[in-house]
């Protein structure tokens, strides 16, 4: 049956789906936190499936890529760590950079590999990439576990000694802050290649180069006076020099950090909100 046109205009609900600006909710996610725990735990199973290694993959590619930067770095160019055990300090590095790397093109891809669920069901989208950053901490959970280890190591069979004090309770935030770093710049940077697919090419070399003004391999007392304000202009900067300070005698760059998490916040509001704008529109275009 074919409806009129006066028919039409005599609808008293139309449904329409919630896209404003400041229309973000945290209490939806914690009302979907099955949804999150079931995207997460498929993801997590589906990872490591048919593989012969397992769940060992968490640990051994680090390890590896580990190995091979104290090999080259340490030994062959011998970068200086600031008197930091070199294993110890690229195995921080290489643990950071890993997480959230992955967890960016975790929130950035997400949504294409789940196409054909937002086709179908409708909840906040969201989700998605929030799920893919629990992937990553579940793994950086078990690399951790391998960090202390160690640490312990180092400590009991070598002269080296642990600077344990109360910056470890900054560690925690650390890692929240990089995971939510990483989810706000993967779910916009989504946005982005939705209309212009070429960005996908140079966000993907964008990260590339990112790694090298981010303190991975090396100190940021190895960069020159004239260069180091591009390098404290990466938010990433105080949080990896930081993090290696809650166990060495390195300085805990406090006042960086802080401008660094505040950006970090800033940035995050702003994609995040930008995100919960385009979100019904995306769908379109996958």
């Amino acid at each position: 049956m074919k409806l009129g046109t006066n028919q039409i205009d005599d609808w008293e609900w139309e449904i329409k789906p919630s896209v404003g600006w400041f229309d973000f909710s945290i209490k939806k996610l914690f009302n979907h936190a099955n949804l999150i725990w079931s995207f997460t735990k498929r993801d997590l199973q589906s990872s490591h499936k048919q593989t012969i290694l397992g769940n060992f993959w968490l640990v051994f590619q680090p390890l590896i890529t580990t190995i091979v930067y104290t090999l080259v770095f340490a030994n062959i160019i011998k970068v200086s760590t600031d008197g930091m055990p070199p294993l110890l300090f690229y195995l921080t590095g290489n643990m950071l950079w890993s997480f959230f790397a992955d967890s960016m093109f975790g929130s950035l891809y997400t949504f294409r590999t789940n196409a054909h669920i937002l086709s179908k069901v409708y909840f906040p989208r969201i989700i998605l990439p929030l799920s893919s950053v629990l992937v990553q901490a579940y793994k950086l959970g078990i690399n951790l576990l391998f960090f202390i280890l160690a640490v312990l190591f180092y400590q009991f069979f070598t002269n080296w000694e642990i600077s344990f004090n109360y910056n470890l309770l900054a560690v925690p935030f650390l890692l929240a802050f990089m995971a939510l770093y990483a989810l706000a710049l993967g779910s916009f940077s989504f946005i982005l290649t939705t209309k212009y697919k070429d960005l996908e090419n140079i966000i993907q070399l964008s990260m590339r180069l990112y790694m090298f003004v981010t303190p991975v391999f090396y100190p940021v007392s190895l960069v020159s006076k004239d260069l180091s304000w591009a390098f404290w202009f990466n938010p990433l900067t105080a949080i990896f020099e930081s993090f290696r300070a809650c166990y060495s005698s390195s300085e805990f760059w406090t006042t960086e950090l802080l401008i660094s998490l505040g950006s970090i916040t800033i940035f995050s509001i702003v994609a995040l909100l930008i995100f919960r704008k385009f979100e019904s529109k995306f769908i379109e275009v996958l």
